[in-house]
């Protein structure tokens, strides 16, 4: 890459749309926290004005139910293949994905590492290794 355009520029669609992230046999379908989904900021603002103003303490609990709410509302878009313990299908809906983020925090921080990155919104052909 030859210049910061070509290092930093990112697919806005994607940014604001969505993009498939592939774990192991799932694919989750995820917009950017942040960059062109102006959607995610307003909702996280919103959101933490409201929690602020009902609780005078805010533990961390409180802090992973709203950033999940906050992904739900925002940044995942929908998924293919994801299944609970038993091999059920689960279907994609807010309420099963504020779950599975509250379930799985440790896919919950990939996740929040992986649509917070830039370069996960990168057009292919602008990506070097």
């Amino acid at each position: 890459m030859t210049n910061l355009y070509e290092m930093y520029s990112t697919n806005k669609e994607a940014e604001k749309n969505g993009t498939p992230l592939v774990y192991g046999p799932v694919t989750i379908y995820a917009k950017r926290a942040g960059g062109s989904n102006r959607e995610y900021a307003s909702c996280l603002a919103e959101k933490t004005k409201l929690l602020h103003t009902t609780k005078t303490e805010i533990t961390a609990e409180d802090a992973d139910q709203l950033l999940a709410e906050v992904y739900a509302e925002t940044i995942i878009v929908g998924w293919d293949n994801l299944t609970n313990k038993a091999g059920e299908v689960i279907e994609y809906n807010k309420t099963n994905c504020i779950k599975l983020l509250l379930d799985l925090p440790d896919f919950a921080t990939k996740l929040q590492y992986h649509v917070q990155n830039f370069k996960t919104f990168q057009v292919e052909d602008d990506i070097k290794n």
